[in-house]
């Protein structure tokens, strides 16, 4: 949401959610429905790998500082004046309205996936047990902010 915003106050488009770089947009609408027709095996291990593309290994998480994670947000935006800027909780209703205004947003929380794999969705404590070592190297690096563990594994029916 933070970018979709920023990219509309820059007066720039935002395809795809901003997931690929545009030039992919053809072909990745045409994976897209491809995707759809898969057996559901595939289908798992693509959304499997594409949430390892998004994640970090839980040994790096000491390089995740989460005032750099604030400068990359702020640097998002077009630098120039504006009349106020939203802080707080995500709120799609709120973005559109911040669009409207021609403001800004900070987010309040922000979502570092660690990779981890053969997560069985029906078992979040041994997943909270696994976070804790993570979670101490995280918070080691940013001593400053409140961690929340979130356990959200995909689960087709």
């Amino acid at each position: 949401m933070v970018r979709a915003l920023a990219n509309y106050l820059a007066r720039k488009d935002f395809p795809l959610l901003g997931a690929q770089p545009p030039w992919t947009a053809p072909g990745m609408k045409l994976l897209a429905s491809a995707v759809n027709w898969m057996p559901r095996y595939i289908k798992e291990q693509v959304y499997i790998w594409g949430g390892w593309s998004e994640a970090i290994a839980w040994r790096k998480l000491h390089q995740a500082h989460t005032d750099r994670i604030a400068e990359w947000l702020v640097s998002l935006y077009p630098q120039r004046q504006y009349p106020a800027v939203a802080l707080g909780s995500s709120n799609s209703a709120l973005v559109h309205l911040f669009a409207a205004l021609g403001i800004p947003w900070l987010p309040q929380t922000f979502l570092v996936p660690v990779a981890r794999s053969r997560v069985h969705p029906d078992e979040p404590c041994q997943n909270v047990r696994w976070a804790a070592a993570p979670a101490r190297v995280f918070l080691q690096a940013n001593p400053d902010i409140q961690l929340h563990h979130m356990h959200d594994p995909i689960k087709t029916a």
